[in-house]
């Protein structure tokens, strides 16, 4: 299959910073909300005290270029802001004398969830972006490098790079699994996946191919999840995963969780090993998404 010229490339991977959103970054109403959620652990004043734990403590979160679209942490530091923007954006968190702001992409109709944001006077650091209910049309599919180009739903699209990868599900609405050269230009497609600012690409851990559905994303939202384990505390119901592609993702495991091992056969979760590679499915709510409510779960040890 043809390669992207590296021209085309560079300047496609800049939109995904840019965007070319119809009027401007927060658009004319073509379409319905997007959304950002997320969750602050800490805010450093530069006092010297340290990061103040965010439970409790009232962080501003606002949208520059939409005067009056702002929002507070709960009390347990986690947000949520929706409104009618998409394309680059300017996140604003105002806590105490500290504001800072960072600047991120939004695709139409999407939802950014930041997971554990940390506030300090020099800016913001985000453990993980996560991107869900992103849904547009393929323009371009080169199999090769597996990078797929797709255009958000605005009359004048914003363009993102979706990396595939080996651990990629592809598939269709109905659930049929896919490969990549059963995606053509024109499909339209729903794609959940993490957001690498550095790397200029949307890294799928889902790719579904079909018409998206009506109205907008549910505020609880189905995933896939990877990773070693790094902490499992079964009598508290939660696990830390660690992953170099997904980044780091705590689950919450409950009576109803599926707990398998890599011969399909049921384990405990006191079964589970720090160290063992973990991978399943869950769910994660936009209006608190500090934690992944584990439904299927995969624990095996690691190849040795």
């Amino acid at each position: 299959m043809t390669r992207l010229p590296l021209l085309v490339t560079l300047a496609v991977a800049a939109a995904v910073f840019v965007g070319c959103s119809d009027g401007g970054p927060v658009g004319t109403g073509i379409s319905g909300a997007s959304g950002i959620s997320g969750n602050v652990v800490s805010v450093d004043t530069g006092s010297g005290a340290g990061g103040a734990a965010a439970v409790g403590l009232k962080v501003r979160v606002s949208i520059d270029e939409v005067p009056g679209l702002e929002t507070e942490t709960d009390a347990d530091g986690n947000f949520a802001i929706d409104g009618d923007f998409s394309g680059a954006v300017t996140v604003r968190f105002t806590a105490a004398d500290v504001s800072v702001a960072q600047q991120f992409d939004v695709p139409d109709q999407s939802n950014l969830v930041l997971e554990d944001v940390a506030i300090t006077r020099r800016g913001i650091t985000v453990d993980t972006v996560r991107l869900l209910g992103f849904y547009g049309q393929v323009s371009f599919v080169d199999c090769t490098d597996g990078t797929i180009l797709v255009n958000d739903r605005r009359r004048v699209a914003n363009q993102f790079m979706v990396q595939l990868s080996s651990g990629t599900v592809l598939s269709r609405g109905n659930g049929q699994t896919l490969a990549c050269a059963d995606i053509s230009p024109g499909n339209f497609v729903a794609v959940e996946g993490v957001v690498r600012f550095t790397q200029h690409v949307i890294e799928a851990v889902t790719l579904i191919v079909g018409l998206p559905p009506p109205g907008t994303p549910p505020p609880q939202i189905e995933i896939a999840f990877h990773g070693r384990a790094v902490v499992i505390n079964c009598p508290g119901g939660m696990a830390l995963l660690d992953d170099p592609t997904i980044g780091r993702t705590r689950l919450r495991l409950s009576s109803d969780t599926i707990i398998s091992n890599g011969n399909q056969q049921r384990i405990r979760c006191q079964d589970i090993a720090v160290g063992d590679v973990v991978s399943g499915r869950g769910t994660i709510n936009t209006r608190r998404p500090g934690v992944v409510d584990a439904r299927i779960l995969t624990a095996q040890p690691p190849p040795s």
